[in-house]
Order: structure tokens, then sequence, then C-alpha cells
């Protein structure tokens, strides 16, 4: 439990779900396809990046703390599944909440991963990037590539969302037609 913290067990958990669930193709359909549509019109539809990456800031920073109460919520699910096991057929139930888990784990690892680019871009002073002459061409590359993997990540966390709400819709509808 407390070991060195590896957020890659959280991205191998995520990947292995993800193809469990879904075939190859709508995995990357899901996973690379639509992210990247999503980063294409968010990159060329927004000029001011810094005022982008302020409102990512403000919207990851609400986002983590409602996903970490999420992941609390499934805990507790869980938890109280286990404890009912006579009671419910638990395989089904506990296969959703694995997968809420995961989704939702991978959701706020992007959460943060956004918020950390946000913050140095939000961060840049575009004077400097104007005032070097010979490295100015690939500074202004590199901010390129920055922005189009913010939107990108963007893209991503939507996406995710979209999965892990669909995922929590389908376990509440089963625990309606269990009753």
């Amino acid at each position: 439990m407390f070991n060195i913290i590896n957020v890659f067990e959280i991205v191998s958990d995520y990947i292995e779900d993800m193809k469990n669930d879904l075939k190859p193709i709508p995995f990357v359909i899901n996973l690379l396809i639509i992210p990247l549509l999503i980063a294409f019109i968010l990159f060329f539809l927004i000029k001011d990046i810094k005022n982008f990456s302020r409102t990512m800031i403000t919207i990851t920073s609400i986002f983590v703390p409602l996903l970490l109460n999420v992941l609390i919520i499934v805990h507790y699910s869980i938890e109280r599944t286990v404890k009912n096991l006579k009671k419910v057929p638990i395989e089904y139930k506990l296969e959703f909440l694995k997968h809420i888990n995961t989704t939702t784990s991978m959701v706020i690892f992007i959460c943060i991963f956004i918020l950390f680019i946000s913050i140095i871009i939000s961060n840049i002073n575009d004077n400097i990037i104007l005032k070097i002459t010979i490295l100015s061409r690939l500074l202004y590359c590199f901010y390129i590539l920055i922005k189009f993997i913010l939107m990108f990540f963007v893209g991503f966390m939507f996406v995710n969302i979209i999965i892990a709400l669909l995922r929590v819709y389908r376990l509440i509808n089963f625990e309606i037609k269990k009753y």
C-alpha cells in the first residue's frame, strides 16, 4: 500500500480494462481518433492558449476532488457488496466497479497532467519567445507541440469522463433492475 509512487500501474490497469472492454477498432477510435479530433478542433478554434490554460487549471482543480469522491464511493460500494455476498451475484457489479475505478483513476491522472501543462503554459512569457531570434522557430515549434499535447489530453479526458459516466449509468441500472 505504501510503495513508491507508480502511475504506470494506473495506466497499465486502464489499458488492460479497455482492451478487455473494447474490440480493437473501438479501442483505437475511442482512445486515439476521437481525442485527436477534439485536439484538432480545439487547436484551431482556440487562439488565446494562456486563457485556455487558465480555464483548464480551474476545470481540473474542480474535477480532481469530485473524481476522488467518486473513487471513495466506489470503494464503499465494493465494501458493501462484499459484505452482502449471499444476497447479490456480485461478479457483474464488481466488474463495473473495477472499470469505474480504473477509468476514474486515469481521468484523475490526466487532469493532473493537464494541470501541470496548463501551469507551464500560463507562465510562459511570450516576449521571451519573440526576443530570441536564433531559437525562436525551435521554441515556437515546441510551444505549438505543447499546445497540441494539451489539447489531445483534454480530448482524452472528455472521452474518459463519458466512458466513466456510461459505466456508472450501467451500474446504477443494474442495481435498479435488481429490485
